[in-house]
C-alpha cells in the first residue's frame, strides 16, 4: 500500500520563468518516490534498510499440527537351549577343555536376540578329584549371554595338582543334573536346560556325547 503526500512549492529559477508551481509526491512509508504532475506509476522504488543485523521472531515456536501413533512390543521369552558349536581341545598340561556354544531360544525355536542374565544350579556341592577343590557354577549376578542371547559353556578339570592324579580324575554332575537357568528379573530363576556332565582329565562328555551336533535342542526335565 502506498500513501502519497503532496509537497507544493514555487520555483523562481530563471529556467521556469514566469514562475510555476512544482508538485512533488512522496511515499509516506519510504517505499517509493514519484515526480511529475501526472503520476501513473512509480518512477523507482527505494526500500529503506535498517542495516544487516540479526532478526528473531517474537515467538520462535511455530505450531505445525499434531500427530499420534501407537505400537506394541513383545519381548522374546527364553524357553530352552540350542547347540551352536561344540569343540574340545587339549591344554599344555595334558588335560582337555571343551567349549560349547549355546543359543537361548523361544518356544518357537527362534533365537531370543537379546542379552539375558543366566546361572547354573548344580543342586548340591560338586568336588573335583583332580585338585580336591569345589566346582563353582555361574551365578545370576556374574553371568550373562552375548547381545544375541548366546553364551559359551567352558568345561575342564584344570591341571592336576599332583603328578600322581589318575587320568580319570575329575567330577560328575548327573543326579541331579546341572540346570542352566534364566535369571528372570523380579522372579525366581526359570530353567532352560538340564545337562549331565562327566568332566574328567582325559575325556569330557555331556548327556553322554563327546560332541553334540549343531542344532540339537535341549530342554529342562521339568518340561
Amino acid at each position: 500500500m502506498h500513501q502519497l503526500r503532496l509537497n507544493l512549492f514555487d520555483d523562481y529559477s530563471e529556467s521556469t520563468y514566469p514562475y510555476t508551481h512544482v508538485y512533488d509526491y512522496y511515499d509516506n512509508y519510504f517505499f517509493g518516490y514519484y515526480e511529475s504532475l501526472a503520476i501513473y506509476e512509480p518512477f523507482y522504488y527505494f526500500f529503506q534498510n535498517r542495516g544487516y543485523n540479526p532478526r528473531t521472531r517474537r515467538n520462535r515456536v511455530v505450531p505445525m499440527g499434531r500427530t499420534h501413533d501407537h505400537a506394541s512390543v513383545t519381548t522374546p521369552r527364553p524357553h530352552h537351549l540350542k547347540v551352536v558349536d561344540d569343540i574340545t581341545v587339549p591344554t599344555a598340561c595334558g588335560n582337555l577343555i571343551r567349549y560349547i556354544t549355546y543359543q537361548v531360544v523361544t518356544a518357537n525355536h527362534q533365537p531370543i536376540g537379546i542379552p539375558i542374565s543366566i546361572s547354573e544350579d548344580f543342586h548340591g556341592t560338586v568336588i573335583s578329584s583332580c585338585k580336591g577343590n569345589q566346582v563353582i557354577g555361574s551365578a545370576c549376578n556374574e553371568a550373562g549371554t552375548f547381545s544375541d542371547g548366546s553364551f559359551v559353556d567352558r568345561l575342564s578339570t584344570g591341571c592336576a595338582t599332583s603328578y600322581n592324579a589318575p587320568l580319570t580324575c575329575g567330577f560328575d554332575i548327573d543326579h541331579p543334573s546341572n540346570t542352566w537357568q534364566w535369571c528372570k528379573p523380579g522372579s525366581a530363576p526359570v530353567p532352560l536346560a538340564d545337562l549331565i556332565y562327566r568332566v574328567h582329565y582325559d575325556s569330557i562328555t555331556v548327556i553322554g556325547l563327546d560332541k553334540m551336533p549343531e542344532g540339537l535342542e535341549i530342554y529342562p526335565w521339568s518340561r
